[in-house]
């Protein structure tokens, strides 16, 4: 998962917008230094307090949160959000970026389904009462392991396999079964992954601009309330230990479409996010199975003539005298071609 900064902040000065239109009594608060601080009350006192929010009440001031400027369809008071800068934190690395958490992923979520161990086929017979189903002559039993579900794939209903017995497949005995055709799947039809991760700090810039210093004053005042009273929601949703600095008022020396100045003042806002990256995905290993093709051994039950061992083939033969002093030898490619 990449997280997707932007969107959230976009969203929180909606939502800081919204609740001072909802709430203006909140500006008393907001702008409280008005009208408490006594060098600034003979001045400004509570008539800033009410013109500001007469101007926010005016649904005519509608504050747009934009990406970027637009010189020629600019309207203001507005807001633009802007990345400045992403970049890994070192410190918070661990090896390969792996992280500790497991993700599981069903076959239809990645496109791959999981194929049968057995494919379907009609049984030559099943016996209730032992709770074994004979399944057609050559049918490999070898791959099977308890645990996994024989499926009739009609409907969809099956049942534990118990083991192999006598070359037919154990069920639990007295078992309801359709055994009208039926198939091996595996017991565990997900996939595991394990994630990656790595930390990145990045700095957001919120450029606030107004036609006049006035209400970008109080605009930039309620934009730090909102973002110091929402910082808990940004560090719950994964934007961590952020930080803001402002800049003073300046002029992005362009005018609006109708000549108007404009003023601006920017906000920085730093924090920490965690960016998640799925690995390769992996099936849980049901059965193992080390074997080879002789076709000497081929018989009516096996006709591909399976045998057991592991042949590890080389430019060379191990001597027969120093076999049996060895963990494992090798054969071969000529010797290996001759079975």
């Amino acid at each position: 998962m990449i997280f997707q900064t932007d969107a959230l902040l976009r969203v929180l000065l909606k939502t800081i917008i919204t609740d001072i239109k909802k709430d203006l009594w909140l500006l008393d608060y907001i702008l409280d230094d008005f009208t408490n601080n006594q060098f600034l009350k003979n001045s400004y006192g509570k008539k800033q307090i009410a013109a500001a929010k007469e101007w926010f009440a005016d649904n005519r001031n509608e504050i747009s949160i934009t990406q970027q400027f637009s010189k020629d369809k600019d309207k203001f008071p507005q807001i633009v959000l802007a990345l400045g800068s992403s970049s890994e934190v070192q410190d918070l690395r661990v090896l390969a970026d792996i992280d500790a958490e497991d993700l599981v992923l069903m076959p239809n979520q990645v496109g791959q389904p999981i194929p049968y161990v057995i494919q379907p086929a009609v049984p030559l017979s099943y016996d209730q009462a032992a709770g074994l189903v004979t399944m057609p002559v050559g049918t490999d039993l070898q791959i099977i392991a308890p645990g996994m579900v024989l499926v009739n794939p009609s409907d969809g209903n099956g049942v534990i396999i118990q083991g192999i017995t006598d070359g037919a497949i154990q069920i639990q005995p007295n078992t309801t079964l359709d055994a009208s055709l039926l198939g091996v799947i595996p017991q565990y039809r997900f996939f595991t992954t394990k994630l990656g991760r790595s930390f990145f700090e990045e700095n957001w810039t919120m450029v606030i601009a107004a036609n006049d210093p006035q209400t970008l004053l109080w605009m930039h005042s309620i934009i730090v309330f909102g973002l110091l009273r929402y910082r808990e929601f940004l560090e719950s949703n994964g934007f961590l230990e952020t930080k803001f600095t402002s800049t003073d008022i300046f002029n992005p020396e362009f005018s609006n479409a109708g000549g108007e100045e404009i003023f601006c003042r920017q906000i920085t806002m730093t924090g920490k996010v965690q960016q998640q990256f799925i690995r390769g995905l992996h099936r849980t290993i049901e059965s193992v199975i080390l074997r080879d093709i002789d076709p000497a051994a081929a018989s009516a039950v096996d006709p591909q003539g399976f045998v057991g061992g592991i042949k590890i083939v080389s430019s060379i033969t191990t001597p027969l005298s120093q076999q049996n002093d060895c963990d494992w030898f090798t054969i071969s490619k000529e010797d290996a071609a001759k079975g």
